[in-house]
């Protein structure tokens, strides 16, 4: 195995952006965009909502109910 990448591929390794979470998830939503169920009616509020729970998280944030949001899966080509 030559390279970093192609070693992490081996291994399962998953960067912080890939693994579960809020943003990532196919539930969440930018606030005050079009199918964002959350809604800040005191101020302009600016972030991501859960579509599930109906209020307001983090990206980095998770919950048993992570779905992940459809994306093309990783190839070896993509290591190199």
């Amino acid at each position: 195995m030559g390279s970093i990448k192609m070693r992490q591929l081996d291994m399962g390794y998953k960067p912080l952006q890939a693994r579960p979470s809020c943003g990532n998830c196919a539930h969440s939503a930018v606030a005050g965009s079009e199918g964002a169920v959350a809604v800040c009616y005191w101020r302009e509020e600016r972030g991501m909502v859960c579509n599930v729970g109906a209020f307001f998280v983090t990206p980095y944030a998770t919950c048993a109910r992570h779905e992940p949001k459809p994306r093309p899966p990783a190839t070896p080509e993509d290591y190199r």
